[in-house]
């Protein structure tokens, strides 16, 4: 049978914080020809679409894939109930199918910057996660996000403004260091060339970065544990003072001003004990 065309445009692999490592991308389902044009395929082949977790050939975990309107690109989430590790994503002993109801396939893979985190995980020490927000699950955003926020789109949301609010709640804890990690895209174009963002939690500075290329990159901090001791919650402030709107470089509708598109923030404490 013909194979269909797929480009992971984004995959990531990642854990949660009762150490379950989940995969999830945004993938486009056009044909690619040999002469470098794209095709759009048939909404009909797409019908049933699943995305698979094979080791060896064996299906080890398997998730709808959900189509996006007009049916070019889909989005999967893959929570993996069977025991997967970070040496399995970081060698590709693990791969991931896309299959439609015909039984054409494709491959994904996770490759590239978005995998760091596990990467730096696999080669070195491991890490507890104090505070997680994944901003393609939708639900919970509203409870966390403050002002300073774009509505969500597929996979991440935007920065709205200069200034962007987070609420983190986290647990209690002890004097140490603990790093912020986040992946994130900038707005860039040909009157933005780059985006500058500082970052505070609790109005105390704890990094500040440029960045000059849309694609979305792995950053992590470090910071004093002590910035968030004793205090129920935290509120992280994103400072963004390139944000610009599409709109005003004559080539979009689009009128909010942008900066940063942000995939995940979390907050970890690596194990020293190990």
């Amino acid at each position: 049978m013909p194979s269909f065309v797929t480009r992971l445009i984004r995959g990531i692999a990642s854990r949660d914080m009762a150490g379950n490592i989940s995969l999830e991308g945004y993938f486009d389902l056009r044909a690619r020809l040999l002469t470098g044009k794209i095709r759009k395929v048939s909404n009909a082949l797409n019908i049933g679409l699943h995305v698979h977790l094979l080791r060896d050939r064996t299906i080890l975990a398997e998730a709808e894939a959900d189509i996006i309107t007009p049916g070019d690109f889909a989005t999967f989430f893959l929570p993996l109930p069977v025991p997967i590790t970070e040496e399995d994503i970081v060698r590709e002993t693990v791969k991931i199918e896309a299959r439609n109801a015909r039984g054409d396939s494709g491959w994904l893979r996770l490759n590239g910057a978005t995998q760091l985190e596990l990467i730096r995980d696999y080669m070195g020490k491991s890490s507890e996660t104090l505070f997680d927000i994944d901003f393609s699950i939708l639900p919970k955003l509203p409870f966390l996000l403050g002002e300073g926020w774009c509505s969500p789109e597929v996979g991440h949301t935007w920065t709205s403004g200069t200034k962007s609010y987070v609420r983190i709640d986290h647990p209690q804890v002890e004097v140490g260091t603990l790093h912020l990690r986040m992946n994130v895209g900038a707005f860039i174009n040909s009157f933005v060339l780059v985006q500058l963002m500082e970052i505070s939690i609790n109005e105390v500075p704890i990094a500040s970065f440029s960045k000059n290329y849309q694609k979305s990159e792995f950053r992590q901090f470090q910071f004093d544990a002590s910035v968030i001791e004793n205090k129920p919650f935290s509120i992280l402030t994103i400072s963004c003072p390139n944000a610009y709107r599409p709109c005003d470089s004559g080539n979009s509708p689009d009128a909010r001003r942008l900066a940063f598109s942000f995939h995940r923030i979390s907050i970890i404490r690596i194990r020293e004990d190990e």
